[in-house]
């Protein structure tokens, strides 16, 4: 490995430290989820949902993946509820009652500044 990639991996170490500051027990699938709504991959629940039963994640886990960012009705391992994070916010799709479409909030994108700030830091 080369001093370079030393630095990459170090930066990239304190961006994930940003999402561990929010929970602890920040796994990569919650990660992922955020950034595949922010990056516009995936622009639906049914999309996330397709996404990851695809790779063999239950529906339920995928959901909790999604609801982690967008309510506060999941508690950690630790027994603790975050207060008042919402990065993801869901409405109703005008073309398609039962569908909802994701859309990062102002929280959600100050907290992916923060994380792209970690990954250009020298």
């Amino acid at each position: 490995m080369t001093v370079g990639d030393t630095n990459e991996l170090a930066r990239l170490q304190k961006a994930l430290e940003v999402f561990i500051e929010i929970d602890p027990f920040m796994t990569a699938q919650r990660i992922h989820t955020l950034l595949a709504v922010a990056t516009e991959e995936m622009g639906t629940m049914a999309e996330v949902r397709q996404y990851y039963t695809d790779r063999g994640l239950s529906n339920s886990t995928s959901m909790r993946n999604l609801s982690f960012w967008t309510d506060q009705t999941w508690i950690q391992p630790d027994g603790k509820r975050p207060v008042n994070y919402k990065a993801i916010t869901y409405i109703q799709d005008p073309s398609d009652y039962r569908a909802k479409l994701l859309k990062v909030t102002t929280e959600g994108n100050n907290l992916l500044s923060k994380v792209v700030s970690q990954l250009k830091e020298d």
